[in-house]
């Protein structure tokens, strides 16, 4: 049998130096001892605080995951703007009026019944505001991937979020898996929604489909029209500003000519 010695102290700290300490990401600790009064400090997160964040956590994201919730924030904005008053918010920190419970930071929350909502808040307490967040939407790092498929299912169940929505995209066999995943709310607690043959999921309390289309995630209406994002929105926009040019070039055109073979008959 073949025995291995414990690191030597200088082994050790190699090997701690060459982990990244900040790979979860980084809070400020303002010490309040007398030794250190008022020295900042900056602190690697671990898994735990990016399960239960404070606020000004920094948590460190990948590009894709930006882009994705950059593209539901924007469309579930536009979407509800007409709708019944709700706030639709981007890694803001969530407490809950369950004791045992500690808050969450979901990538995306939309919640209904909120009149005026303070923007620069950076907890949304839910016994403090009367409602609770009607969808909840987290989309998979590689680090954390583990804490939104499984820890916050049990959690937001407990936390009583009626719909829960986990943007899944992962590495298997060196090919990379993109799903869509659901939990909804029923008596015998939560229920996993079923998508339907394209892969996609109706998200009820928005009215809105969500599915990738090739590794593209997209929002569609309730009559499957996708919803492009804000560059697809502005090439669109500058199209119809184009076509709505050309068509008064064209009218005015045909208006000089109406002119002119007046002119001439008389």
């Amino acid at each position: 049998m073949t025995t291995t010695s414990p690191p030597q102290p200088a082994e050790a700290a190699a090997n701690e130096a060459s982990e990244d300490r900040f790979r979860y990401g980084w809070r400020y600790v303002r010490h309040t001892s007398r030794e250190r009064y008022g020295e900042t400090e900056i602190v690697p997160l671990t898994p735990y605080d990016v399960l239960h964040p404070q606020e000004g956590d920094f948590i460190v994201q990948n590009d894709e995951h930006s882009i994705i919730c950059t593209y539901l924030y924007h469309v579930l904005k536009m979407h509800l703007a007409s709708g019944p008053a709700a706030f639709v918010s981007f890694d803001l920190r969530i407490a809950w009026d369950v004791p045992e419970l500690e808050p969450h930071g979901p990538d995306i929350a939309v919640v209904f019944g909120v009149e005026n909502w303070d923007s620069r808040k950076g907890t949304f307490d839910v016994a403090e505001q009367g409602v609770r967040p009607a969808l909840l939407i987290e989309v998979t790092s590689p680090s954390t991937r583990r804490f939104d498929l499984n820890e916050k299912v049990e959690e937001y169940e407990l936390a009583g979020v009626p719909f829960y929505v986990v943007v899944d995209v992962y590495d298997r066999r060196r090919t990379t898996v993109r799903r869509v995943l659901a939990y909804e709310s029923t008596l015998d607690g939560y229920r996993a929604v079923n998508p339907d043959e394209q892969g996609r999921i109706w998200m009820k309390p928005v009215g809105l489909w969500i599915g990738f289309v090739g590794d593209r995630l997209r929002c569609f209406d309730a009559d499957g029209n996708e919803i492009p994002d804000v560059v697809g929105l502005n090439q669109a926009r500058l199209k119809a500003e184009q076509a709505a040019v050309k068509a008064d070039s064209k009218a005015q055109a045909e208006a000089k000519a109406r002119a002119e073979a007046e002119a001439r008959a008389q």
